[in-house]
């Protein structure tokens, strides 16, 4: 029962709905916080009082509020893109996207350890979603055009006579450009290989994913280079966070520089991307909080500029990850309507008391 003769009770829950001020002249667009907790305002109140000590007893002659600020604790269990700038005091959140390029890095690799994937800029961005690591050599070596990829007889098809330049045992990396599958996109280990019709037919140890026909893909190997063989020398450890492994044991036994083939996967462009601490000033705009009562029935709205900043986050595996952020009301005693309103728009009002 929300009223009762001129009570009101309420059981409420709460939503939140915020517009950034423009930012660099842009006009920014109303987000919904999601799911929060029932928000309660924290007034932190000041008083001045002057009390008359005439006859010795000290008595509350007058009292004035001379500060009134009221808070908002918004605990939120959404952590989308929006929020998460909110909780970084960040700028709303960029597009991201990534294209299936092969690529290859120089990255610096240490025997038993870990390498991490990266771009081949400047910065050496680090890069994250893979479709494949394919290799890892050094020094010269050689290419040939790879034609066909034969499933049932595990044999790469490449054009020309490389018959001299392998021995079994060797390394051959399968790149991903050009092929209609890349999971054939790896390291194989040759077993044996025959030259005819202008074409070498390299037989390898491991079955590759699918077969391919007519391409005009490309094989590395050897020459006077070396190229560490997968799953002895190195290893893939996890392809979504671009991660691989030197082996202990292998052939890799000294800390060095190497050439890593790779491509990432395709990610479409999307509002992906957050720069933690980048917004210049304050993150200030409009307000709503929405406090509704049976099922919505009933709702009154606190509306206000208020200025947002990040309190707390709790992310965990035992209960549903939330993150705090903290509402404050500002309020500019010249304009009519000081600290926005408190309405309540929808609903029965109780009777006069």
């Amino acid at each position: 029962m929300a009223n009762l003769g001129g009570q009101q009770f309420w059981l409420a829950g709460s939503r939140f709905y915020f517009k950034r001020d423009d930012i660099y002249a842009f006009e920014q667009p109303w987000i919904d916080l999601g799911i929060i907790q029932p928000a309660n305002p924290t007034l932190d109140i000041e008083e001045v009082e002057i009390y008359d000590s005439d006859g010795g007893v000290k008595t509350l002659a007058d009292s004035q509020i001379t500060k009134f600020t009221e808070t908002y604790e918004l605990v939120c269990s959404n952590l989308n893109g929006d929020n998460l700038a909110l909780l970084f005091y960040a700028n709303p959140p960029t597009a991201f996207s990534q294209t299936a390029t092969e690529k290859t890095a120089t990255i610096g690799c240490f025997p038993g350890r870990l390498f991490k994937i990266h771009d081949t800029d400047t910065a050496e961005t680090p890069l994250f979603s893979l479709g494949t690591i394919a290799g890892v050599y050094t020094g010269a070596t050689l290419t040939a055009v790879l034609t066909d990829i034969t499933v049932s007889t595990k044999t790469l098809k490449v054009t020309g006579d490389i018959t001299v330049a392998l021995a079994p045992g060797d390394p051959i990396i399968v790149h991903a450009a050009g092929l209609t599958n890349i999971a054939n996109s790896r390291t194989y280990k040759h077993v044996s290989d025959s030259f005819a019709g202008g074409a070498t037919s390299i037989v390898v140890e491991e079955t590759p994913a699918a077969n391919e026909v007519a391409i005009v893909g490309q094989v590395r190997y050897e020459g006077g280079g070396t190229i560490y063989l997968q799953g002895t020398d190195w290893e893939v450890v996890d392809l979504d966070r671009g991660l691989g492994r030197m082996i202990n044991g292998g052939a890799f036994a000294v800390s060095a520089a190497l050439s890593v083939l790779f491509t990432p996967a395709v990610i479409t462009s999307s509002l992906r991307l957050i720069n933690p601490q980048n917004f210049e000033g304050k993150i200030q705009g409009i307000g709503m909080l929405f406090w509704g009562r049976e099922n919505n029935a009933f709702q009154t709205v606190r509306e206000a500029t208020v200025i947002l900043s990040p309190s707390a986050s709790a992310i965990g595996v035992d209960d549903y990850s939330n993150m705090t952020i903290k509402a404050k009301v500002v309020s500019d005693i010249t304009a009519t309507i000081p600290a926005g309103r408190l309405l309540g728009f929808k609903g029965a009002l109780p009777l006069p008391s």
